[in-house]
This record gives C-alpha cells, structure tokens and sequence, in this order.
C-alpha cells in the first residue's frame, strides 16, 4: 500500500512538473529596406548609466554591430506603456526620448534628421515591446545613404 501510494504521488508530481507554464521566448523583429532580420539573442541593461536593449552577438553576448539594434534612454528604466519621441541627438534623461541605432553590414544607421518618428510601448506576456512604424533612417558616416526601418524590439 506504500509502494502504490509513493508511485501515486510520484505520478503526481510528474504531471504538475510536466504542465508547467514554457517561457515564451520574445522575437525581435525589424525590417531594413523590406529586409527582415529576426533574433531572440537580446539584452537588456537598465541601470543608472542609462537603458539599453540591444540585439547580442551569440558568441560575446556584447551588442550585433553587423545586423543588430540598440535601443536606449538616458534614465534608469525605460519608460512605461505608452507612445514616445523617437530622435537621434545625444542620450538625454529626458524619459519622452528614446534613441534607436540599427545595424546594417557593420553600417551604423540612426533616425534622419528633421524627421520625426514615435515608438509605443506595449506589453505582451509580461513583457515590453517597443514597436516602431515605418520611419527613416540615415546612416551616421553618410547623410546620402538612407535605408526605411520599422519594426518590434522585444525584451528578452
């Protein structure tokens, strides 16, 4: 009767352990010139610095500098839900303004100047997603190359 009721209650166990809810992993998807990249390798960093979420090479987990994204603000978190000034000057603690750097061919681009642009954020399965509508981008060593970026950058 012992032996049934431990085999009992291991069965049990197994069944809840087997049920528990999987982590949805995030996919951070953008389009560059109608290009898609996708990637699940982000990090994100929010501390006094600044915040930061960036698509990481697999290999050093530092930032993708030939096909990635960084999005930033100067404060300590990023904002809430919500629509914000997207812009291209230097990193502000100001909480309305986020910057977007993406990375195209180890080509740095970022938002053109006198354009404007908003990102929302919006949260899905507990976690944020920054979604960007289509808006151009220019690359910072030549004003002459531009590329049309949109995309969601999700929080890992």
């Amino acid at each position: 009767m012992i032996k049934l009721r431990t085999l009992s209650g291991l069965m049990m166990l197994l069944l809840i352990i087997s049920c528990k809810k999987k982590e949805i992993e995030q996919v951070s998807t953008w389009y560059f010139n109608g290009r898609q990249t996708s990637t699940t390798a982000v990090n994100i960093s929010e501390n006094q610095s600044g915040s930061f979420l960036f698509a990481a090479d697999r290999e050093t987990s530092s930032f993708d500098r030939k096909s990635g994204f960084i999005l930033n603000c100067g404060a300590g978190s990023f904002p809430p839900v919500g629509s914000y000034s997207l812009y291209n000057g230097p990193l502000s603690p100001d909480l309305s303004l986020l910057r977007l750097f993406i990375f195209n061919n180890g080509q740095e681009y970022r938002l053109s100047k006198n354009n404007q642009a908003t990102i929302s954020i919006v949260v899905a399965d507990k976690k944020r997603k920054f979604e960007l509508p289509e808006v151009w981008f220019t690359n910072v060593m030549d004003d002459e190359d531009s590329a049309l970026v949109k995309g969601t950058f999700c929080e890992p």
